[in-house]
Parts: structure tokens; C-alpha cells; sequence
């Protein structure tokens, strides 16, 4: 019982510090005037998306963040 309470806090201590990053990451290239239309997504566990401005792009599974530049797809 103990294992799954310190696997638990660990995995929020994770989702909390990738939220926080992405939080100030830049905006996505289709909002940067000249910019491209290629956005990248970073996901938190069970939920994938999309870098900059955040929005839900859908499920997934594991951990990255926008710098792992994975998930490239046309900016929504």
C-alpha cells in the first residue's frame, strides 16, 4: 500500500512541474505572425496538449514535454 501512495505523489509531483513549464512555454508558430502551421503537443500521464496555448488535444500515454518535440501535427 505504501508503494502505490509514493508511486502517487511522485506522478503529481511530475504532472505539476510539466503543467508549470509548459505554462510559460512560447506561443504556437500559427500564432507568431510569419510563423509556420506545425504545433508539437507535451503530455501528463493520460492527457496530450497542445503547446503554448494548452489545449486538449486528446489521450496519451507517459511524459514529455514540448521540448521533445513530439507530436507534430497542424496547429489548432
Amino acid at each position: 500500500m505504501e508503494i502505490v501512495i509514493g508511486i502517487a505523489i511522485v506522478a503529481a509531483i511530475v504532472v505539476i512541474l510539466i503543467v508549470t513549464t509548459n505554462q510559460k512555454s512560447e506561443p504556437p508558430p500559427s500564432q507568431v505572425p510569419g510563423g509556420g502551421n506545425t504545433c508539437f503537443t507535451y503530455c501528463i500521464g493520460f492527457v496530450e496538449f497542445q503547446c503554448g496555448d494548452n489545449k486538449l488535444i486528446g489521450p496519451c500515454f507517459g511524459v514529455w514535454d514540448c521540448k521533445a518535440e513530439i507530436g507534430a501535427h497542424e496547429c489548432k
